[in-house]
């Protein structure tokens, strides 16, 4: 049995960094193919069996499927994307970006007092997310923000314009 399966019928896979680099630069190409976005800022059926098909021509014989591997690290990709916007947004304080090192940053205290009302947080503080401008191109219309809410990247240039 392969690294990438367990026992059972579920085929699981180890994601690294370089593997999730790949898998966005190719969600991003499918995206300005146009044709594939949906209405809600997700892509149309069948999108998984391009990105299988793409994955396996730039990592030969790296057997990701579609589903579950591509379709669940889709999933919490865009899980760590929303939250750590919600850290960088507007109704968060206490929150910073480390550019150097792609990750957010706080306080301890901050930290444990977001975490207890937003438990999908937890394990984001100080873990790199080098690809979080990519992902807001990809998950960034899905979440409803309003007019006058910034994304990531200018709540980033914000704060640092402020210090």
């Amino acid at each position: 049995m392969d690294a990438s399966t367990k026992s059972g019928k579920r085929s699981t896979h180890q994601w690294n960094a370089h593997e999730d680099g790949i898998l966005i630069q190719c969600c991003l190409d499918l995206k300005d193919k146009g044709g594939w976005n949906g209405d809600n800022g997700t892509f149309r059926p069948g999108y998984l069996v391009h990105l299988e098909k793409a994955m396996a021509e730039k990592i030969p014989n790296c057997q990701i499927k579609g589903t579950p591997h591509i379709q669940s690290r889709l999933k919490t990709l865009k899980s760590q994307y929303r939250e750590i916007s919600k850290m960088l947004g507007n109704a968060a304080s206490g929150f910073g970006w480390d550019d150097m090192n792609k990750c957010v940053t706080c306080d301890i205290e901050v930290w444990n007092g977001w975490v207890k009302s937003h438990p999908g947080a937890a394990g984001l503080r100080n873990k790199p997310f080098p690809y979080l401008d990519q992902l807001g191109r990809l998950f960034g219309k899905d979440r409803a923000t309003g007019a006058a809410v910034e994304g990531p990247a200018e709540a980033i240039e914000n704060m640092q314009a402020e210090e």
